[in-house]
This record gives structure tokens, sequence and C-alpha cells, in this order.
């Protein structure tokens, strides 16, 4: 890895780690561990992703592969939601003005 691949990195992480601080977890049932997980994977789509679409798509991705798991994603600034979600698989936060869901319906 070259040094400015390193510093491009060591950025991104950075700047990954300042929108984990800004996060507030409204509400969730995840056990702790697998909360952290989730925040880091909202802070990276967040970061590298440019419309919420994108992000909604990427955390989805993210979090299929992580959990072994279908979920859905909504990122958005307006909207709301009224679900039925499985056990230990839901969870809504806000970065700044953006709202974060991500639930597994029961299927």
């Amino acid at each position: 890895m070259s040094q400015n691949d390193q510093n491009q990195a060591r950025l991104q992480q950075e700047q990954t780690d300042q929108l984990r601080d800004i996060m507030s977890v409204t509400s969730t049932d995840f056990p702790d561990d697998q909360k952290k997980v989730i925040i880091q994977i909202v802070a990276q789509a967040i970061f590298k992703c440019n419309t919420e679409k994108e992000i909604s798509y990427n955390i989805k991705k993210q979090m299929d592969a992580q959990f072994n798991d279908h979920f859905n994603a909504i990122v958005g600034r307006h909207f709301g939601a009224n679900l039925t979600s499985t056990v230990e698989r839901f969870i809504y936060l806000q970065v700044g003005t953006l709202q974060v869901l991500i639930f597994k319906s029961q299927c």
C-alpha cells in the first residue's frame, strides 16, 4: 500500500469516526455488540455514498452480508413508518437531519 493510499485510508477512518460520534440511536432491539457493527456500517455508507438511495442500498447490502440475513433499509429526511420486525432485528438512528431505519421484516 502506497503512502498516499495509507493517508487516504486514515482520513476516511477519521471521517467515519466523526460520523459515529454524532450518531444518535433512537430505538433498537439489537444487542450492543451488533449495534456497534451497524453504527460502523451506517457511518461508512454515509461517507462513501452521495444520495440517500445509494446510502440505503449500501447499508442493506452490508447488513445482508454481515448478518447473513435479508434486511430493509430506509434512509431519508422526512418519512414515517409503522412496521413489524423480527425480534433483535430493528434499529432507528439519526445522523444530523438524516434518519436511518434498518429492519428485518417477518416473512
